[in-house]
């Protein structure tokens, strides 16, 4: 009876101890539409990916709860796992996202990835709130010439107009 016990275990265990499969190497890339791509690491050969799973959260704590609150792609049969568009909400300026992945192969199912970030960038042009940074007249060795406009960056305010 023992015997079957183990047997019966061995064979239940037998294709997650095989498959041995990471995710790993998670990129995003152009953060107003992502594309999200990831590497498939296995001590065995000719594991190949037939799905996966994406989740995106906004915060480390929702991803951690497995709560994709921007995208979860559920279950998706594919073996692409190099630029997979977001299919999630549409994100906003300066936000944050974080994401894992987890793949189905033809040896077995991996656990989840690492998590992986990014945020977003400046989306619309109301967004930008910066001012230049530098002197505010130009230095004694500039000239006031038709290359003016060639000054250093330390020069940022408009010339007077006594000096055009």
């Amino acid at each position: 009876m023992k015997r079957c016990i183990y047997i019966l275990i061995w064979l239940l265990a037998a294709p997650a101890a095989f498959a041995q499969v990471k995710v790993t190497a998670l990129r995003s890339e152009s953060p107003e539409k992502p594309m999200l791509s990831w590497q498939l690491e296995s001590k065995e050969r000719g594991v190949l990916q037939t799905a996966y799973q994406v989740i995106v959260s906004s915060s480390k704590e929702k991803l951690a709860r497995d709560e994709g609150d921007l995208w979860n792609s559920k279950v998706v049969k594919s073996e692409q796992s190099l630029n997979v568009p977001y299919a999630g909400v549409a994100l906003s300026s300066r936000q944050a996202c974080f994401w894992k992945v987890k793949v189905w192969t033809n040896k077995g199912i991996s656990s989840w990835s690492a998590p992986a970030a990014w945020s977003v960038g400046l989306l619309e042009l109301t967004d930008w709130k910066a001012s230049w940074i530098g002197w505010d007249k130009a230095s004694p060795f500039d000239s006031v010439t038709q290359w003016s406009h060639f000054l250093p960056a330390i020069f940022v305010k408009p010339l007077p107009a006594k000096l055009l």
